[in-house]
């Protein structure tokens, strides 16, 4: 195997430095008869004098004369990638609207969930909480559902974990429901509303007791009771062919 070495100067000592050649006597083959400094000791030597016709060059090591137009700045636009990446879901939150990987009714916490297999489990024995959602990881999520007039947007900078899309869909189905919302739905729509309020704060009264009951109803209707009936969690799917970034509940 061949090394590479690099090319060295020789060394000089200091005594053969120390020690100058004698001068020739018969004096340099290139001397000048107008006085050149390695003809004659006593030789001075005189720039020429600068043509007016000679350009001047100047060298400044920090500024350009002619300095490059900057370039533009160009925003970097994620539709395109998100367009073009094949992006996985976990599969215990795939979308499966005939056979869910999990068992949950979206009006009861994320501990409630266990599943879909002959022995039940819940996501903590399963231990997938705190895998990535997505393959690859995403840090933001929009998720969109057809039944609701909000859109659900989260983002984990570490990368959106399984825990995450569920504890998130979850508090934002837990939060009351406007007034200006509420005032902008016909009252066919109000009343079934209303059915769904009264359904939900009955199954929390035969949970949780009746105190709990007593204080959903103080609360007043959730965006959770806009599904009406569909309370089945499906799992999620990706289109982001159509809106980069969405997923479908």
């Amino acid at each position: 195997m061949a090394y590479y070495v690099p090319f060295q100067l020789p060394i000089v000592t200091p005594l053969a430095a120390a020690i100058p050649l004698p001068p020739s006597p018969f004096g340099s083959p290139y001397a000048s008869p107008y006085g050149s400094p390695y003809g004659s000791p006593n030789a001075v030597i005189v720039p020429l004098p600068p043509s007016p016709n000679s350009p001047a060059l100047h060298i400044s090591p920090l500024l350009n004369p002619l300095p490059l137009p900057p370039v533009p700045h160009i925003p970097v636009d994620p539709a395109p990638v998100a367009l073009t990446t094949d992006f996985l879901c976990h599969p215990l939150l795939a979308f499966d609207p005939y056979d869910p990987k999990l068992l949950w009714d979206v009006r009861r916490p994320p501990e409630s969930i266990r599943t879909n297999k002959s022995v039940p489990r819940s996501l903590e024995q399963v231990g997938c909480l705190r895998e990535h959602a997505m393959s690859p990881p995403w840090t933001f999520i929009r998720i969109k559902c057809d039944l609701l007039p909000w859109l659900i947007e989260y983002t984990n900078p570490a990368g959106i974990k399984v825990g995450d899309i569920l504890n998130a869909l979850y508090e934002f189905l837990r939060e009351p429901v406007g007034h200006s919302e509420w005032g902008e739905e016909s009252d066919e729509f109000r009343s079934r509303l209303l059915e769904a309020w009264k359904r939900r704060c009955a199954l929390d009264g035969q949970i949780n007791g009746r105190r709990f009951r007593l204080q959903e109803e103080q609360t007043g209707v959730r965006r959770v009771d806009w599904l009406l009936w569909d309370f089945e969690w499906l799992g999620l799917e990706y289109i982001g062919q159509k809106e980069a970034e969405t997923w479908v509940a």
